[in-house]
């Protein structure tokens, strides 16, 4: 058999046959940026690699099985590892349908090419099922594919489907409850499908994990430990040029798999229940191993759906219980654990069409703790009382996320996102309950929000809705909570002057225009605890907005002329360059309180641009002279230049890089300099006047803002392309000063 690690390896022959047979597999957002945190932010990468790939595959004879396999070893597979099925109609699967199909198991991987008119059938029943499904580009050549699991705690199945009239994937993985005190659950479902003209996609999967960590009642005085752990994970890609997107529920009818129409569905129900007159320890995904449901659905995501005309519908429930209860007597000690502070649930969708996109999420969290001095366990109520146990420890984790990045929909007004969040908690000591609920969505037409927790009674809730929505409660006990309403992650905000400030989606769609009401050149922007600062060049202030978007006033004050850039420490404080007048470096605390000025050496102008390096205390800046200069904070002394050799003047914006390094805005193009301060990389080159960067949030990009032309341009950091780009609209001076929501 072969394990998930080998499953990752299908990426590679899938994109390869994508290409070959006339679909896009490159993973960039059309026009946009990929998510961070997901499989797509390393796009340059996976895109050179593909088109090497492809290359390979159209030289390769696949019309023989020689040439099929020749074509495995030259990207570094073994074709002994895989079944390669070449005919018009293809089965992989238990009952081989008879004549006119060629057959095969589906012990080993499969890679099935069916020619034109033809039809590629896969029905897998094991623990690792994997296959690539490829057919001609032609509308009557079909794709199914069904991964079905009912037993046992692990199951993984990869799903390729490259082209055909219609693709369709099936996942169900489930099992009967399971016991015992010690047990781990690992589901993981990878699903592509690519399907060219009108042709449609669909992905259907249920995923349920019940275990049982309960044991009757333990020897006198014999110790208790339970340990329960699961792990979900569903990834979908599909990508359609004109058909349908869909991703909904597979249910399961006898020993066949069928789409329902419901939300896909992902579930966990861990349950403890012990009975004992020793020490008694319930751990329920404590381990911190990362979220434990995930789910990231990409719709028309790769380069080349920018013309998507096609519907786009998601509908998801991610639902977790958790129930951990003990009898003890005469007494403990008792600990109780359920979560993880990384831990919990999390999704990620991004839709793209010029039709209408849909996507409706639901994510449910309970967790209950109860510890009783004597009865009967009941798992079944959750009833907490005033503690009788002693000693008693009970700690809860509520991670609950949409979005490891940000959750994104386009192209039609009429698209619509809805979430809705709730999570429970519940112990005997109301205590050591921590809880983050957090809802992101951007969207060309509606975002909703609705979010709620309950805290051993005490509810909160929050309720959001806009274009761009970044909603959260954080309960950091069970009478502590709070709500927020912050910019959408990713979102870039882009200075244009005359006292404004644009929001604008990753993919350049105007989100809205933020006024300082001063009317002067706006220029740095800075996101520190949620909340934007921007420099009024030529009103001598610094504004600040709250994390909605409401202008609070003026931050700071003493500002002798022009302050252009702004930088945070990591305890709040604040550090503003000023490029005229007296051209000191002035230090605020977190309220905007002066706490210092410094007199850094300086070149053509003033201490313009700076950034401050993660000790703290070095402060790097440009004064629109040849050199990157540096000075101590800490100790207020002068250093040495950062570059070893003289940048084309002029200087502009200087952002560190983490690891070491910066990049510069040099006017005629972008500069990379390493660790040492050597140039290593250059990116814009031609540029007519790059002025102002940011860092994108994703860690492999950066965005730059060229003040002469308005245009704004993302690049991909190791390799230099552009990713993504819009013009603010508004000519000269209009690019002033970048920063991306976090």
């Amino acid at each position: 058999m072969f394990g998930w690690t080998r499953i990752v390896t299908f990426a590679a022959v899938a994109a390869a046959l994508a290409i070959a047979t006339g679909v896009a597999g490159a993973t960039s957002k059309p026009g946009s940026v990929p998510a961070a945190g997901s499989h797509m932010t390393s796009a340059g990468k996976t895109s050179t690699a593909a088109a090497g790939r492809a290359a390979l595959l159209k030289a390769a004879n696949l019309r023989t099985r020689a040439g099929a396999a020749r074509y495995l070893r030259a990207i570094g597979l073994n074709p002994h590892h895989f079944v390669i099925q070449r005919g018009i109609r293809n089965y992989a699967g238990a009952n081989c349908p008879g004549k006119g199909w060629s057959c095969t198991s589906t012990a080993h991987p499969v890679i099935q090419i069916a020619s034109a008119g033809g039809m590629n059938t896969f029905q897998c029943a094991t623990a690792s099922c994997a296959v690539v499904q490829a057919t001609a580009p032609t509308a009557n050549t079909k794709n199914n594919a069904t991964c079905i699991k009912t037993t046992g705690l692990t199951s993984s199945c990869s799903i390729s489907q490259t082209t055909g009239a219609t693709n369709q994937a099936i996942v169900v993985q489930t099992s009967s409850k399971m016991s015992g005190l010690t047990q781990t659950a690992s589901y993981n479902a990878q699903i592509t499908q690519l399907a060219s003209g009108s042709n449609t996609n669909t992905a259907c999967v249920y995923q349920n994990v019940n275990i049982d960590g309960s044991n009757g009642i333990a020897k006198k005085g014999s110790p208790f430990n339970v340990t329960l752990n699961a792990h979900q994970s569903i990834s979908i890609i599909q990508n359609a040029a004109a058909g349908a997107n869909t991703v909904e529920n597979a249910t399961l009818t006898g020993t066949t798999g069928n789409c329902d129409s419901s939300p896909l569905t992902q579930t966990q129900i861990l349950t403890s229940g012990v009975t004992g007159s020793g020490s008694i320890t319930q751990n329920e995904n404590a381990t911190d191993n990362g979220p434990n449901m995930i789910l990231d659905i990409d719709q028309n995501q790769a380069a080349g759906s920018a013309n998507a005309t096609g519907p786009n519908t998601s509908a998801f429930t991610q639902t977790n219980t958790l129930t951990a209860i003990a009898s003890t007597t005469p007494t403990g000690p008792v600990s109780q654990t359920q979560s993880s502070p990384n831990g919990g649930l999390l999704a990620t969708v991004n839709q793209f069409s010029h039709g209408v996109s849909t996507s409706v999420a639901t994510q449910t969290e309970t967790q209950c703790e109860h510890a009783q001095t004597s009865g009967v366990v009941n798992t079944a109520n959750c009833v907490t009382t005033a503690p009788q146990v002693n000693p008693l420890l009970q700690v809860q984790y509520g991670p609950l996320r949409k979005g490891a990045g940000p959750s994104t929909q386009g192209d039609n007004s009429g698209d619509t996102f809805t979430v809705t969040q709730s999570s429970t908690q519940k112990n005997d000591t109301g205590s050591n309950q921590t809880n983050t609920v957090q809802g992101d969505c951007t969207t060309t037409g509606n975002c909703t929000v609705n979010q709620s927790t309950n805290e051993n009674g005490t509810t909160t809730s929050n309720t959001q809705s806009g274009p761009s929505i970044n909603a959260t409660i954080n309960c950091t006990s069970a009478t502590s909570c709070t709500t927020t309403t912050g910019f959408a992650t990713g979102d870039v905000f882009v200075s244009v002057g005359n006292g404004r400030v644009q929001e604008r989606q990753p993919n350049g769609t105007l989100v809205r225009t933020l006024d300082t009401g001063l009317g002067s050149f706006t220029t740095g922007l800075a996101i520190n605890g949620g909340n934007l600062y921007v420099t009024d060049f030529n009103a001598n202030d610094v504004s600040k907005f709250g994390s909605d978007g409401t202008l609070i006033g003026s931050f700071g004050s003493g500002y002798n002329s022009d302050p252009e850039s702004i930088v945070f420490d990591s305890s709040g404080n604040a550090y503003v360059g000023q490029a005229d007048g007296s051209k000191s470096v002035l230090m605020f605390s977190s309220s905007g309180a002066p706490l210092a000025s410094f007199s850094p050496a300086t070149e053509d102008r003033g201490t313009d641009w700076i950034d401050l390096a993660p000790d703290g205390c070095t402060l790097y800046y440009t004064s629109e002279g040849t050199s990157v200069k540096r000075f101590n904070v800490c100790t207020n002394v002068q250093l040495a230049d950062f570059n070893a050799t003289a940048l084309a003047p002029n200087a502009f914006a200087v952002k560190l890089l983490p690891g070491g390094g910066a990049l510069v805005a040099d006017t005629s193009s972008i500069v990379r300099l390493d660790a040492s301060g050597a140039i290593i990389q250059q990116y814009g080159t031609g540029g007519s006047g790059w002025f102002s960067l940011a860092l994108d949030p994703d860690g492999t990009s950066f965005w730059a803002g060229d003040g002469v032309s308005g245009d704004v341009k993302r690049f991909d950091l190791a390799f230099g392309n552009v990713l993504a780009s819009f013009n603010t609209g508004l000519g000269a001076d209009s690019a002033d000063g970048l920063a991306v929501a976090p």
